[in-house]
């Protein structure tokens, strides 16, 4: 285990590089680093899906042309770089992190799409959003306050969009490590996303750190999960070891649900800081429809928790969008292991590395599809 653990760590030192998936710590060079990362990656399954399907859901594109680029406009006219995560504001208006692009999108309701935060190019200063660059924003969140709350993955800061329009920021100094404190005495490693609770802090997948971290809307930073070590331990939240805790979500009980991609599985924090896994088994690649362990998932990036309390997950490698319910079900909306872009019945559609998902106010799915540069919606019939 050992052994496995730092080869493992050795591969992180190029994920910081390159990238896992979608993640960039460095400007694109000309080639891109996606493909560098990807020699990397667990070797496909080599044992068939066993899919179960979800009737009903209906695939379409929502947002992007399918190219790379940094173009407003009319929604299937504009252009993304690696949309990665995903919020949505009061009015429905869905805000979309584009990590290449260095820039906080959205898209209205209206059909168009503008960039309300960041220049297209790499940097880290306050100032009003629009004209203020970002370090690679993997993460954001609409908070119960209204402001728009930003991960930075090589920025190592949490930064926010005010009521005014203006970019601040509101926790780490921008020096990789790990330290709890208010401010720029905090320190991250890598902020891969971030989450509302119900107090309307800002919970945050600080992954290279193998913790999560919480952040008081006055920039206090503390530990909630995770002793730091790479592994897969549940337990008491503060002994707990995830491997790359690569997204999360809060249901309306204040539990919080993780997707653990180095373990590929889907772990729990609940009331009583208890971590469980409820889906998927340590360490083991597969697409495998069924009951929690019984489940098999090929590097989890996006997980969303709607009101009824089924979660879904952007099952990356597996290029498809599966939903546990709150038996503890696994089964498939959309997608399978082909890669493509295909709308239409969850059965027949097609995506490209899934990352963010969002279950959107009509009780729809959004997301986004980090390799076709574009924004999905599952609709349920």
């Amino acid at each position: 285990m050992k052994k496995i653990l730092s080869l493992f760590s050795a591969a992180l030192t190029l994920f910081l590089i390159f990238g896992l998936g979608s993640l960039v710590i460095a400007e694109p060079p000309s080639s891109d680093p996606v493909e560098d990362w990807r020699k990397w990656e667990p070797p496909p399954p080599k044992e068939a899906p066993q899919i179960i399907y979800e009737k009903g859901c209906q695939v379409s594109t929502i947002a992007g042309k399918g190219e790379k680029g940094l173009k407003d406009g009319p929604a299937l006219s504009s252009l993304f770089y690696k949309p990665i995560r995903l919020s949505q504001k009061r009015d429905g208006t869905i805000v979309v992190a584009d990590i290449y692009n260095n820039a906080i999108r959205t898209v209205g309701r209206d059909g168009s799409v503008t960039t309300m935060c960041g220049t297209g190019k790499l940097g880290s200063t306050d100032g009003p959003a629009k004209s203020s660059p970002l370090s690679h924003p993997h993460a954001v969140a609409v908070g119960l306050d209204g402001k728009v709350y930003i991960g930075e993955a090589s920025g190592r800061k949490l930064r926010v969009i005010d009521l005014s329009g203006n970019l601040l920021t509101l926790a780490g100094s921008g020096e990789k490590g790990y330290q709890d404190g208010k401010g720029n005495e905090a320190l991250f490693n890598t902020i891969l996303s971030i989450a509302v609770d119900l107090e309307g802090n800002i919970l945050a997948c600080d992954i290279a750190n193998n913790r999560i971290r919480k952040i008081t809307t006055d920039g206090l930073v503390t530990t909630i999960a995770g002793s730091g070590a790479w592994g897969y331990k549940d337990g008491k939240a503060s002994e707990a070891e995830f491997l790359m805790p690569m997204d999360l979500c809060v249901d309306k009980k204040g539990n919080i649900y993780i997707a653990d991609i180095g373990n590929h599985c889907i772990r729990k924090i609940d009331s009583h800081n208890i971590v469980t896994t409820i889906a998927g088994k340590a360490g083991v690649v597969g697409y495998v429809d069924g009951e929690g362990s019984n489940a098999l998932f090929y590097q989890p990036h996006g997980i969303a928790v709607n009101e009824q309390g089924e979660i879904f997950v952007a099952d990356m490698l597996n290029h498809a969008i599966r939903k546990i319910t709150p038996a503890g079900l696994v089964t498939t909306l959309a997608g399978t292991r082909e890669i493509g872009s295909k709308d239409g019945e969850g059965k027949d559609a097609r995506f490209n590395r899934p990352g963010g998902v969002m279950v959107y106010r009509d009780g729809s799915l959004i997301v986004a599809d980090i390799d076709n540069n574009t924004v999905r919606k599952i609709a349920f019939k």
